[in-house]
């Protein structure tokens, strides 16, 4: 017997879209609550706040609470867990 495969469907993906849109928020945040930390320290801080930042959202997409997310409510809780 063969399966069927499933349609990979733009829906899962269009998270991404939608974080891209929120990400010069999320990295402005970022970059002004470790404006404290200098060279590679800052900006290893910031990446790791948008990386949280991604997965957080991408978890609300797919559990169909994408329209509560907002980007500055995303970055302040991936800063706090990041400090």
């Amino acid at each position: 017997m063969i399966a069927i495969a499933k349609k990979s469907g733009r829906n899962k993906r269009c998270w991404h879209r939608a974080f891209l849109a929120m990400l010069p928020t999320i990295e402005r945040y970022a970059r002004l609550a470790f404006r404290n930390l200098k060279g590679d320290d800052h900006d290893d801080a910031v990446q790791e706040t948008i990386a949280n930042a991604c997965l957080a959202f991408r978890q609300l997409f797919l559990q169909g609470r994408a329209k509560d997310a907002y980007p500055t409510v995303l970055a302040r809780y991936a800063i706090a867990h990041i400090r």
